[in-house]
């Protein structure tokens, strides 16, 4: 290629205005970073079936998430 036409593309990228989906833009959605299960061992061992409770750290994208989503 010559440089022009290398200085022209990445004159032009560097210029790009990338735009977030309508999708993604109207949904909330997180990014986990990581997990923590805070679920009581007894309970565990007893059943290793029962429901955890686990807290999640990471970044929320997208639009607020409302109360009582899952």
């Amino acid at each position: 290629y010559l440089k022009h036409q290398i200085a022209k593309l990445s004159s032009f990228i560097s210029t790009m205005e990338f735009h977030p989906s309508s999708w993604r833009a109207g949904r909330p959605y997180m990014l986990v970073d990581h997990f923590k299960d805070v679920t009581p061992q007894e309970t565990v061992q007893m059943d290793k079936e029962c429901p955890r409770n686990i807290i999640l750290e990471g970044y929320l994208r997208g639009c607020h998430i409302e109360a009582g989503t899952k």
